[in-house]
């Protein structure tokens, strides 16, 4: 199959199955992976000369846990895309839902949050997104935080500071709400739960 690709990327030209005659083809050919293909092409499991015959220009999309700021936006498409497959209007997702879903892991990307939203879907009744899932934090025993993810601290290897580490994890979602609402402080209130005048005071004690 790899090699009858790379064929026809070169020819632009196609036979139809028991046909003897060649078809050409004007087509612009957009390939997507998440295998690691340079690692195939060293199990000799992908043709190295397909692989730069695709590779023309490369997009390079970081899995959803590296970029979270695009949740909302994808929460947004997602309502829209399933009112439509079910015949509801639902119109937000419930606040301490949505704050489930920017800090959850995602192991499984995007495709794991589209069926998160379908299961949600078929359960939620009224116009908000309710939670039917079971989601994981991100959860890790190493020390303090770090980017988007919170590390948990080992208690068996010493006692911690409560006050010290709930304050790094409002940073947290502090830094995460004002990225997503592009600083404007009325929306990270809203994503928070908390008020303008409490962020910006928050604000004011961290400089």
């Amino acid at each position: 199959m790899q090699t009858k690709l790379l064929t026809f990327l070169d020819d632009r030209k196609y036979k139809r199955i028991g046909g003897l005659e060649d078809i050409e083809l004007d087509v612009r050919v957009i390939a997507a992976t998440n295998r690691n293909l340079e690692r195939a092409i060293a199990q000799g499991q992908f043709r190295e000369d397909l692989f730069y015959r695709l590779n023309v220009m490369q997009i390079v999309i970081p899995p959803l846990r590296e970029r979270r700021e695009d949740i909302p936006a994808l929460c947004d498409y997602y309502l829209d895309y399933y009112n439509k497959s079910f015949a509801k209007n639902i119109e937000r997702v419930e606040p301490d839902f949505m704050r489930e879903l920017i800090l959850y892991d995602w192991k499984g990307n995007v495709r794991e949050l589209k069926n998160i939203f379908e299961r949600c879907f078929l359960f939620s009744q009224g116009n908000v997104l309710e939670k039917h899932v079971e989601l994981t934090p991100v959860e890790k025993t190493e020390t303090g935080g770090h980017g988007n993810c919170y590390y948990l601290k080992d208690l068996e290897k010493g006692p911690i500071s409560l006050e010290q580490e709930v304050l790094v994890l409002e940073k947290l979602y502090m830094n995460q709400a004002l990225k997503i609402s592009n600083n404007n402080l009325t929306k990270a209130a809203a994503l928070l739960g908390t008020t303008r005048f409490s962020i910006k005071r928050k604000m004011e004690r961290e400089e």
